[in-house]
């Protein structure tokens, strides 16, 4: 229906600015064609949060109809996200975003988002000192072949990124080799990333 295309513009112009490394304009996106349905708001918040905008968060939608398992990681993603924005909301944060990325994997959806359910948990879980959490975070999404084959090159330069955190440069190169092949041309941002990661090997 009209509503659900509204929908499914808004999340695919969003996704597509946020790959150029352009996340500003991905929630410009969704404040110009206002989100309906409980998975594209939850993919708005990913953006707002992205930018640093939580005042613009309105309340979590609920969910409509029977429970589907891409409703259900939506909704634990909606839920991290804004738990990971209060002081004592980071453990809480950490489970249901790790839970979120396990749920999106499983439903197999290839529908464009900002941001891949597991780079926001292995962040997340990164930025409270849970690094063994990140890495198998990207580590079981690649294994799942979370967001289809398109996104296994944004997933390996994680991996990469976090060898590197770890201290094993070896791994690091190899997960960097993989990413570059696997994904052909990098969009802006994981260009970005690529380039910080053979800089950090480097160092």
């Amino acid at each position: 229906d009209g509503v659900r295309d509204g929908d499914r513009v808004a999340d695919t112009s969003a996704a597509i600015w946020a790959s150029r490394g352009m996340m500003r304009m991905s929630d410009a996106v969704y404040r110009s064609l206002p989100p309906v349905g409980a998975e594209s708001c939850a993919r708005a918040t990913i953006a707002a949060v992205g930018v640093g905008d939580t005042a613009a968060l309105g309340a979590p939608e609920a969910g409509h109809g029977l429970p589907s398992t891409l409703g259900v990681a939506m909704e634990l993603l909606d839920r991290g996200l804004r738990a990971s924005l209060r002081v004592d909301g980071a453990e809480a944060a950490v489970a249901d975003l790790v839970r979120a990325s396990e749920m999106y994997t499983h439903s197999g959806s290839t529908a464009p988002l900002p941001e891949l359910p597991a780079v926001i948990a292995a962040i997340v879980a990164v930025n409270v000192g849970e690094i063994d959490i990140a890495q198998a975070t990207i580590d079981d999404a690649l294994a799942g072949r979370q967001g289809g084959t398109g996104t296994r090159g944004r997933l390996l330069l994680w991996r990469s990124w976090f060898a590197v955190q770890r201290a094993r440069p070896a791994e690091a190169r190899q997960a960097l080799a993989e990413a570059l092949e696997a994904a052909g041309h990098l969009s802006a941002r994981d260009a970005m990333l690529a380039h910080a990661i053979r800089v950090a090997i480097a160092r």
